[in-house]
């Protein structure tokens, strides 16, 4: 009779520790997806971190503009993105425009440049926190150059070191001729298009600066480039032609750029801070910088995507097989 009781009390207690377990699965579960759930969110945002402590109603926001400039997101392992860098630019700007005691920006630019949509984008949002009556100081790093300049223009003033890399005012059209590799390994590519009109697929040897296709491709590069000159032309009060002349594309270093009116100052931070701190009257202003969180679980993702060698600079969604780029061409 007691091996019977005992045998039966044995019973209870292991459906007890099965269901503990259950529980402590299902709360692991659910801390996961929690988890994750919040490094989604935060992946969307950045903080603030204050850089000189000063007046709370007075205020100047750092933005950086790092790396090339691109609307494509950075891709991960699990497929993960992680928020493209123009629309952390964006989203940054747009808290600057909607805080009433930010009075001045410093778009804190190291860039050689990137796509014209994504730079074009950046610039528009430039231009509208100045109608918002922003004070937009551009400062120059390493590199400001190309699409990086591109945007530096839209500003009030732009401040620049001596050795900064700047200039390269010029479009690059860029594509690939795959054919002779696709003949090498058999593959073999159909277009069939309308039958009229010759210029859906493009005909002729890219190679030949002359041919039809080289000419037509060109023309979009002469028409962004126009919009490259006029924007500077506007953005540093120059002439179209006194632009054009010194936009063949070259590179200049911040010295040669003071001389040729590409900038306004040679300097670094503090004295980009000093001119924000002139341009608004401000006299003891609180300066903050945007920046990324960069523990997020997408972020996570794509670090662990170039550890282990998988990482690819762009979506895998990205058809594009000509891109218009305002970049310096290294």
């Amino acid at each position: 009779m007691q091996s019977e009781k005992k045998g039966s009390s044995k019973i209870p207690l292991l459906i007890i520790i099965l269901m503990f377990i259950f529980i402590l699965i299902i709360c692991c579960v659910l801390s996961i997806v929690l988890m994750i759930s919040l490094f989604n969110t935060i992946d969307k945002s950045y903080y603030e971190e204050v850089i000189n402590p000063g007046n709370i109603n007075e205020i100047i926001a750092i933005i950086p503009i790092t790396g090339e400039i691109t609307s494509q997101p950075l891709t991960g392992l699990f497929n993960s993105e992680e928020v493209d860098m123009t629309t952390k630019v964006l989203n940054k700007l747009d808290k600057a425009i909607e805080n009433n005691y930010v009075k001045a920006i410093i778009l804190d630019i190291n860039s050689p440049g990137g796509e014209v949509y994504a730079t074009e984008l950046i610039t528009n949002k430039v231009k509208e926190a100045k109608t918002y009556g922003k004070v937009v100081i551009a400062l120059l790093r390493d590199m400001g150059a190309s699409g990086g300049y591109y945007i530096a223009s839209a500003a009030d003033k732009i401040v620049a070191s001596e050795s900064t890399i700047t200039g390269s005012i010029g479009v690059i059209l860029q594509t690939q001729d795959l054919s002779g590799l696709y003949e090498k390994l058999g593959i073999k590519t159909y277009l069939i298009t309308n039958s009229k009109g010759d210029f859906k697929v493009i005909k002729g040897d890219l190679d030949d600066t002359e041919s039809d296709a080289y000419k037509l491709i060109q023309r979009i590069a002469d028409d962004t480039y126009d919009m490259f000159i006029e924007n500077v032309a506007e953005g540093r009060s120059m002439t179209k032609d006194e632009v054009i002349a010194i936009a063949d594309g070259r590179i200049y270093s911040g010295k040669q750029a003071l001389n040729l009116n590409l900038i306004d100052k040679t300097g670094y931070l503090n004295d980009a801070i000093d001119l924000a701190s002139e341009k608004a009257n401000l006299s003891n202003p609180k300066v903050i910088e945007y920046k990324n969180i960069d523990y997020s679980w997408s972020s996570l993702n794509v670090k662990l995507a170039k550890a282990f060698g998988v990482f690819s600079q762009l979506n895998n969604t990205d058809y594009s097989t000509l891109k218009v780029l305002y970049q310096v061409p290294f």
